[in-house]
């Protein structure tokens, strides 16, 4: 799916927790820039009171949530209250508004817990419909963006949309080839810009792009680099290896050690 640039609309998830927060006053402020509208969803989760979980939940208490939600995050265009699940109640709200940006804290999940399952943000960047932005930690401007290569003959779309997006920002973009065995650096670099030569001669002024080459495990390698940048953009692939898009498995991992906020394009 392409993802429209500047977005019409966008969705947070918003649970009440300091997180959540932070992601609010984020996408609160790329709405303000892109001029869209936000929308609010809170999922209640019936799992965190299994001894006395709701099966509906009552006009009294939804109006109660309601309330709250306009007193925590105020301004937001539209307010929903879902329950279940709350990945899959996500996923299918964004399914049925289809959000051209979904906005999510990370909570980051530790031993044991990692190992069982997989973190909220972790499953709906996986399964949406629509682009996903991951935060960590407090929200900083976006001045940097890193984008991955991972393959000689990738498409050009997923670079083409993560290029739009810097442009969107005002943001520098750092395109990075990354492979496992070393490079014959003179024609590697030849070939990446080439690859760069087919972005809009207009977005490749505002962006700036330089060129990185980098060998060794791919999730190691971006994750030492976002430290230097301030969005990681991940095209997806689920199950499809050789590509130039990453896998469900291998992105979990880098939304884990990524020390810069996180953006997931779906694959088409």
């Amino acid at each position: 799916m392409m993802i429209h640039v500047p977005p019409r609309r966008l969705l947070v998830a918003y649970d009440f927790s300091r997180r959540a927060a932070l992601a609010w006053r984020a996408a609160l402020a790329l709405g303000r820039l892109w001029g869209c509208g936000v929308e609010a969803l809170h999922v209640v989760d019936p799992m965190e009171s299994p001894g006395r979980a709701p099966l509906t939940l009552a006009p009294s208490r939804r109006g109660l949530l309601r309330r709250r939600l306009e007193q925590a995050i105020p301004g937001a265009s539209s307010y929903f209250i879902a329950l279940g699940d709350p990945a899959f109640c996500i996923l299918e709200h964004a399914r049925w508004r289809r959000p051209d940006l979904i906005v999510l804290p990370y909570e980051g999940r530790r031993g044991v817990a990692r190992l069982l399952k997989a973190s909220v943000a972790e499953i709906v960047a996986g399964q949406a419909c629509a682009p996903v932005l991951v935060l960590k930690g407090c929200p900083r401007r976006v001045r940097s963006v890193l984008f991955p290569i991972l393959a000689a003959d990738a498409e050009h779309s997923a670079l083409r949309q993560a290029a739009g997006i810097a442009a969107a920002l005002s943001a520098h973009m750092t395109v990075m080839r990354v492979r496992r065995a070393p490079w014959p650096r003179p024609r590697a670099l030849s070939k990446l810009e080439s690859v760069l030569e087919t972005l809009d001669p207009a977005v490749r002024a505002v962006v700036k792009p330089d060129m990185r080459l980098a060998a060794g495990s791919p999730a190691r390698r971006l994750a030492e680099e976002s430290g230097r940048h301030d969005l990681l953009v991940l095209p997806l692939a689920p199950g499809r290896a050789g590509s130039q898009a990453l896998r469900l498995s291998e992105a979990r991992r880098l939304m884990r050690l990524s020390r810069a906020a996180v953006l997931t394009l779906p694959s088409e």
